[in-house]
Order: structure tokens, then C-alpha cells, then sequence
């Protein structure tokens, strides 16, 4: 497996656990579900996946304001010279998955 994907992968796995205890938010499941890597290593930018997907702004919201210290920590856990940017966004493939197999269905 090429560098880049074994990053990704790591940088995946380590940020799912520190945003798993450092934003709390009561009544949404917040996930990570992608993570992508520039080649320099500088800039990641992460998918997050908010169900009910009516909480995507409070979820959004609560990750922005925890940056610093998820970037922090996983400072500490990453053996990287360099701590890629994070930049996070909304994931809503799932949704659009669930409003195409609802027109699927109606046909």
C-alpha cells in the first residue's frame, strides 16, 4: 500500500478516537468518514458524518472549536514532522444515497 494511503488511513483511525472523546455532543453520532491527504502532507481534509443530518451545523460547529486541541493531541500521537492543516466538511453521501435509493424505489 502506497505511503500516501497508509497515512490517510492512520491520520483516519487516530482522529476518529480523539474526536470521539473531546466533542461531546449529546444526541448526534458523529463520525469520521474520510480523510484525505494532500501529497505534501500539509493539508487534510476531513469528512464528517452527522446523524440525525439535521444537527450538521451544531456538529460542524462543535469540531471547529475543538480544532486546536484535536489538532494538538493528535500532534502528540503522530511521529510526523509536519501536522497537516485540518480542514473539515459535511459528508452528505449518505444522504444522497438514501434520496437516490428512495427514487429508485418509487419507480
Amino acid at each position: 500500500m502506497p505511503r500516501l494511503e497508509q497515512s490517510q488511513e492512520f491520520l483516519h483511525r487516530q482522529l476518529a478516537e480523539i474526536i470521539n472523546q473531546e466533542v461531546a455532543l449529546e444526541g448526534i453520532l458523529l463520525t469520521v468518514s474520510f480523510v484525505e491527504l494532500s501529497p505534501n502532507f500539509k493539508q487534510a481534509k476531513i469528512g464528517l458524518s452527522v446523524l440525525p443530518d439535521k444537527f450538521y451545523g451544531t456538529a460542524l460547529a462543535a469540531v471547529r472549536q475543538a480544532g486546536s486541541q484535536i489538532r494538538a493531541r493528535l500532534a502528540k500521537q503522530l511521529k510526523w514532522r509536519l501536522v497537516p492543516q485540518l480542514r473539515w466538511e459535511i459528508d452528505n453521501r449518505p444522504k444522497k444515497v438514501a434520496e437516490l435509493e428512495e427514487v429508485f424505489k418509487n419507480l
